[in-house]
């Protein structure tokens, strides 16, 4: 039988395990051979989802070093505007708690928090039509650079791969054909540390959709987005189909653990 904390529960009130009764615990172990072959299976996986990610830093700083040379260091004459001219940036919001009926639906959804990851593939929560119906939250579109505003997560960048609404403490820069959304995620970490210039508040430091709106960015002309085209968005490319992989192979190998360990899956050794 499988234990689990709640049948080791020793306290009425507030839930807790003795540290003894853990130790007194018997648990599956498998022979020494099998181990090592469970082992090089999790390993091969691991190393795998490294070297992803060690690629996808690398095709990054690529992209950053290219836009940064095209854009910044060997720069023409541009036009220069205001994001808020030509992008659309949208403010996140949170359907009430208070409702179940906005909540466990079909409608992704984020909280500031994904922001931290390099690429945002899943989502937090799910909402109902009724949750983004009835609250300030909108579906922002795959490829929007989403921004965290607030608190601890303040000057936070990640791209979508997925179509979702975000809370409140986000903001979305949606992409169009004029700005393709690889020269508006480069820019918008290039631009950070001046937007930051904005930060009001004590406790809860924050800045503003109006923020990002007043920020300005350069035109680009046909050169630049054929510059883009050809240069940075294979870059791209190849950093989104690492990241779903990263993901796959995440769960392949969380959901391969409890198996090998309790014999469900037999490793040949």
């Amino acid at each position: 039988k499988t234990v689990g904390f709640e049948d080791l529960n020793e306290d009425s009130a507030v839930p807790g395990l003795n540290r003894e009764t853990a130790y007194n615990q018997e648990v599956l172990l498998p022979q020494l051979p099998e181990q090592k072959a469970i082992a090089s299976v999790l390993s091969s996986l691991d190393n795998k989802i490294d070297l992803l990610h060690r690629q996808n830093s690398t095709l990054e700083k690529m992209a950053e070093t290219l836009f940064r040379q095209w854009f910044i260091e060997e720069a023409k004459e541009r036009e220069k505007t205001k994001i808020g001219l030509v992008l659309e940036t949208v403010l996140g919001g949170t359907p009430s708690t208070k409702k179940p009926e906005y909540w466990d639906g079909t409608i992704p959804w984020i909280n500031s928090g994904e922001v931290n990851n390099f690429r945002i593939l899943k989502p937090t929560k799910f909402i109902t039509e009724l949750g983004l119906a009835e609250s300030n939250t909108k579906l922002l579109p795959i490829g929007t650079t989403v921004l965290a505003i607030t608190g601890a997560t303040l000057g936070q960048i990640s791209l979508l791969e997925i179509s979702t609404c975000a809370n409140q403490s986000v903001v979305g820069i949606i992409p169009n054909e004029t700005y393709p959304k690889e020269y508006v995620f480069l820019w918008i970490k290039y631009m950070i540390d001046e937007i930051i210039l904005n930060e009001t508040g004590g406790a809860q430091p924050h800045i503003n959709k109006n923020d990002v709106n007043e920020t300005e960015i350069l035109v680009p002309c046909n050169d630049d987005l054929e510059f883009i085209e050809s240069k940075i968005k294979p870059l791209f490319k190849k950093i989104s189909i690492n990241s779903f992989q990263i993901n796959t192979l995440i769960e392949l190998r969380d959901s391969l653990l409890p198996k090998l360990m309790s014999g469900e899956i037999i490793v040949e050794f």
